[in-house]
């Protein structure tokens, strides 16, 4: 299950606290940071967007796909973004996304 808080263009928050959740949240476009915490458990987190309105998503790159607690930057054009949990055990993961200033 994932509980998104916090959401509005180009910010989300996620709790991840089970296999296969997401969340979703316009992008106007931009450089961006996301950052994960990994309360408990294991897993995969995924950053990905879309350029077709959801139909196909593509992970941003390897900085954004975290494993552990940590983080990436990325620059993306205005899309959708999401994230994602995967491959999760015993998972409680917090998940920030927003944008970045110069």
């Amino acid at each position: 299950m994932a509980i998104t808080s916090h959401e509005s263009a180009n910010y989300i928050r996620v709790n991840f606290d089970g296999n296969g959740s997401t969340g979703t949240t316009a992008w106007s476009g931009g450089r961006g940071a996301m950052i994960a915490q990994y309360v408990a458990g294991t897993g995969t987190i995924t950053l990905e967007y879309t350029l077709d309105g959801g139909t196909t998503y593509t992970a941003v790159g390897s900085d954004t796909t975290i494993t552990g607690s940590g983080g990436g930057v990325f620059n993306l054009p205005a899309t959708t973004i999401r994230i994602s949990a995967t491959s999760t055990s015993g998972a409680d993961i917090n998940v920030s996304v927003g944008t970045v200033s110069d």
